[in-house]
């Protein structure tokens, strides 16, 4: 049984859970459950967009509740201003025989990363600023995966809005965590081919160009630490042996 100190932990655990779940149905129809999570009829599984498991996928909606109960009750969780998507969840977490410990991370959903490529042989970047290291960044098109959406349906909305760009052809290359350390983001990274470019389709108050760089480069920089954002340079290096093989 649960000693009464633990199921209180529990109970506001599963109550931040609640408030942090918007009401209604999500774009595709699905909706998420008390969790903050979904069954995906197309990819399988049970995902999770919202709340303290946000960005994790289990096999069923029991393994989810298995994992929540491990996490013995949230100290906190608040949502920062204005980023509906982020969370920050401030966890306490016992220890066999040390006692308790906290743990403060970010939640976030499930990214996309991709790596379009066109018959020319141009690898294609965005170039953007990012405000918390004050710099302006080489990317490729990345994004987060909406509530409901496939991975690969996510890849090619985010290859239209951020590049304009349409691919005749897609590979999965592989999943990945970004920061496990701090953050709950595990991203996937597909390599795009056949790519071309029309107008993009961008979000109130991005800032994106569009930067054509040949593909050799692109690799020789994400070789050699020219690329400052170490998700696009792995995304690349993932797509390097795809690439070369068709170079």
């Amino acid at each position: 049984m649960m000693a009464s100190r633990d199921l209180r932990r529990f109970l506001v655990l599963v109550i931040l859970c609640l408030l942090s779940v918007p009401l209604g149905l999500d774009s595709h129809g699905g909706g998420l459950d008390s969790l903050g999570c979904h069954h995906n009829r197309k990819l399988g599984g049970y995902h999770c967009h919202r709340g303290p498991l946000a960005g994790r996928s289990f096999a069923s909606k029991d393994e989810a509740l298995k994992a929540l109960e491990k996490l013995k009750g949230a100290g906190e969780a608040a949502e920062p201003e204005g980023a509906a998507w982020r969370t920050v969840v401030r966890d306490r977490l016992e220890r066999a025989g040390r006692g308790e410990t906290s743990y403060t991370y970010l939640a976030v959903p499930r990214a996309v990363f991709v790596v379009p490529v066109t018959d020319a042989g141009e690898l294609v970047l965005v170039r953007q600023y990012r405000h918390p290291v004050r710099d302006w960044t080489l990317e490729v098109p990345a994004g987060s995966v909406d509530d409901g959406e496939a991975l690969l349906e996510a890849a090619q909305r985010e290859l239209a809005e951020e590049a304009g760009g349409r691919a005749r052809d897609w590979r999965h290359l592989s999943a990945f965590y970004s920061s496990s350390a701090h953050i709950s983001l595990r991203s996937d990274a597909f390599l795009a081919t056949g790519v071309t470019l029309g107008a993009p389709s961008l979000d109130e108050g991005e800032e994106i160009s569009v930067v054509l760089m040949p593909v050799a480069e692109a690799l020789a920089q994400a070789r050699a630490g020219g690329l400052a954002d170490g998700e696009t340079a792995l995304a690349i290096l993932l797509a390097a042996p795809h690439l070369e093989r068709r170079s």
